[in-house]
């Protein structure tokens, strides 16, 4: 099987667990939302602001790049020892979601690169269940701002998830209306 691959819809990737991915679709790379970035799309690794979002939208909100690398597990400063590409340079980067886009994707010579550095308990394609169930994780872990998991659902979830996220909020609405309403309606009552 090939690294990347040309296809009617563009360039595939196959990931180590066998799932096949474009640019187009999210996937978890150790822990973290990532896409697959064919090399040559949008320029290199460091110039590529606009891949996935553009370089003011995603650069410095909650971060810098070398606290954000630990955060998500990706070793951004190592680069593979495989040579795939002719002339040495990464044959397609992983992009996280939020920060992608220059200096936080990750380069990678082939797929046996990725391979090395895959870990299964924590990378993956998820469904939408799964995506919602890691971005509750994600709140409650203190690695992750309020503005970066709010955009992240926002691409995460399609318009019907979006929705239970308004549902949400008017849940949390509706229960402190009934919890002043309750505390007003004693107050009331020990003054009868």
């Amino acid at each position: 099987m090939t690294d990347t691959a040309d296809t009617a819809a563009g360039e595939t990737l196959t990931l180590p667990d066998e799932s096949v991915v474009t640019p187009e679709d999210v996937f978890l790379y150790n822990d973290y939302p990532y896409r697959f970035v064919p090399a040559g799309v949008g320029g290199t690794g460091t110039d590529r602001a606009g891949v996935g979002g553009t370089g003011t939208d995603r650069a410095g909100v909650g971060g810098t790049g070398t606290d954000r690398a630990g955060a998500s597990g990706a070793d951004t400063s190592q680069s593979s020892e495989t040579t795939a590409a002719p002339d040495g340079q990464p044959t397609f980067y992983l992009s996280p979601l939020y920060w992608g886009g220059g200096e936080m994707d990750v380069p990678f010579a082939d797929r046996e690169a990725l391979s090395e550095q895959w870990e299964p308990a924590d990378s993956g394609v998820l469904d939408e269940s799964g995506w919602r169930e890691w971005l509750t994780d994600a709140r409650e872990r203190e690695q992750f701002g309020e503005a970066e998991v709010d955009a992240l659902a926002a691409e995460l979830l399609d318009e019907s998830q979006s929705e239970s996220l308004t549902d949400r909020l008017r849940g949390q609405t509706d229960r402190l209306r009934e919890s002043l309403a309750g505390l007003l309606g004693r107050g009331g009552d020990s003054g009868a």
